[in-house]
């Protein structure tokens, strides 16, 4: 059994904010607020328009992957589905 621990559900965080970003700019809307953009922002410390907190969100994905990936050795990488 796998179990996430800390520095791994924040991983897990920003990928689920990512996708819930892309289909905010898309055009869709969280039911209930504070929208994915709002909590990119509030969360990471990310600023700019929602194009750019995608963009910055993404970078830190791929930081963060990168040490997933030196500390763990197991971490798939994870694309766009």
């Amino acid at each position: 059994m796998n179990i996430l621990i800390k520095d791994k559900m924040k991983f897990v965080q920003m990928c689920t904010t990512r996708h819930a970003l892309k289909l905010e700019i898309l055009g869709m809307k969280r039911s209930r607020s504070p929208s994915a953009y709002v909590l990119a922002k509030r969360n990471f410390g990310l600023t700019g328009s929602r194009q750019s907190v995608l963009e910055q969100l993404e970078a830190l994905i791929n930081i963060e992957q990168v040490e997933q990936e030196e500390s763990y050795g197991n971490v798939r990488p994870i694309g766009s589905r």
